[in-house]
């Protein structure tokens, strides 16, 4: 091919290319195709993967505790920052309280708040109250139906360095002593409020994907992860709670969260036992008839009478036995029942057989009784009495019963 025809062919070809290319360019429709690569087992499995290896690069480690045991160990956390996810797990006052006094002792609690409170008595809530962090539920004047809620830091209360960030279009830093932190799905602004607390630190986290695999990379996350973990300069480990595997008992989170009401209703059983011991009578089965004697009646039947005022009728038969073996002793026959016709002679013969005072004596047979004490007191002096008279009866009985034997031999 002779160079003229050469020059003239490559022109052509070019030419060709050329339009393909223009018309390409104008009939072609081109589309992104994007492929996500799937993260790691260990990543899948743990999705604080990330945010543990950039810890472990300024030495703080990452714990998980899934034990109530934790509450009681505070006290080993001082070179540790608790992280907790789930408020509500915090069942009982005295956990809630045990939390906040480490705090207030150089501890730095975080506290994950994901949702608006269900009542306004919710244990978190209160207890952040008395420490001068109040949430206030608000209603959007626009948009009435988007419920927020705000966590406010009074001016008056708020100590050390506080903090509010806003963690949405772009990352913003300012510290602000009237801080507030709204919470729900259609709360705007905010998501992270710091504040000094005694001489440690509690924050607050509305975005729970904030320090996650995937949010960790967005924005100053990783950075803002730093700088709350720096309020503490030894700090060594991350204690993060997520879930707890166990409860506490029944009893104790009933006492904690109703402690009026369980003080109320024992002091109604209380009651209602000692009125019912009075009202159906006694609780011990009462012995058969043949071993009755004063004591064992009384152990039966006498506080249950003592409490309905009925002293003198329950102790009317031992005084007339007691009566009659006083009359015997002093060799009177016939004798009447009446008490009354009892004279100060009887009184000391009955307190020499009953070991105690005339006035005693005097008290048991023909006294007017007004408490169970005076009743027993009563009822012994009597039973001596009875007991003495019968003694010396066998004696005589024994005596004569030997004289006739050796009268007969």
């Amino acid at each position: 091919m002779s160079r003229g025809k050469l020059i003239l062919f490559t022109t052509l070809m070019v030419v060709i290319v050329a339009a393909a290319a223009l018309w390409a360019r104008n009939n072609m429709y081109y589309e992104t195709v994007e492929s996500r690569i799937p993260p790691s087992v260990e990543a899948q499995r743990n999705r604080f993967l990330a945010a543990e290896r950039l810890l472990a690069t300024q030495d703080i480690a990452i714990e998980r505790k899934i034990s109530r045991s934790l509450f009681n160990n505070l006290n080993n956390f001082e070179d540790q920052a608790l992280w907790v996810f789930d408020p509500s797990n915090i069942k009982i006052r005295e956990e809630m309280d045990q939390l906040l006094n480490w705090v207030e002792n150089g501890g730095h609690l975080i506290l994950q708040i994901r949702r608006l409170p269900r009542t306004d008595s919710e244990l978190l809530y209160t207890q952040l109250k008395s420490r001068g962090i109040e949430l206030v539920l608000s209603r959007d004047e626009q948009y009435p139906d988007n419920r927020t809620s705000e966590v406010s830091i009074p001016i008056a209360e708020a100590k050390g360095r506080s903090i509010l960030v806003e963690l949405h279009h772009r990352q913003v830093f300012k510290t602000e002593l009237n801080a507030r932190l709204q919470v729900g799905d259609n709360a705007i602004g905010s998501r992270l409020l710091q504040v000094g607390v005694g001489d440690g630190f509690i924050t607050l986290l509305s975005d729970n994907t904030a320090f996650s695999n995937y949010g960790i990379e967005s924005g100053d996350n990783a950075y803002l992860l730093l700088w709350l973990l720096n309020a503490n300069p030894k700090l060594s480990t991350l204690a993060i709670m997520e879930d707890l595997s166990d409860t506490p008992g029944l009893f104790r989170t009933l006492f904690s969260t109703f402690t009026l009401t369980v003080l109320t209703l024992l002091a109604v059983v209380a009651a209602y036992l000692v009125k019912a011991s009075t009202r159906h009578g006694p609780v011990l089965q009462e012995p058969a008839p043949g071993g009755k004697n004063l004591i064992s009646h009384l152990r039966a039947r006498g506080f249950f009478l003592a409490r309905q005022r009925k002293l003198d009728p329950m102790l009317l038969p031992v005084r007339t036995a007691a009566t009659h073996a006083l009359s015997r002793k002093r060799g009177v026959r016939r004798v009447k029942t009446s008490t009354q016709t009892l004279d100060t002679k009887a009184y000391e013969l009955a307190a020499k057989l009953a070991d105690c005072t005339p006035e005693q004596a005097e008290k048991a047979l023909n006294g007017e009784l007004s408490s169970s004490r005076e009743l027993v007191d009563s009822g012994v002096i009597l039973h001596r009495i009875i007991h003495a008279q019968t003694h010396a009866s066998s004696a005589v009985s024994k005596e004569r019963t030997t004289n006739q034997g050796t009268a007969t031999s």
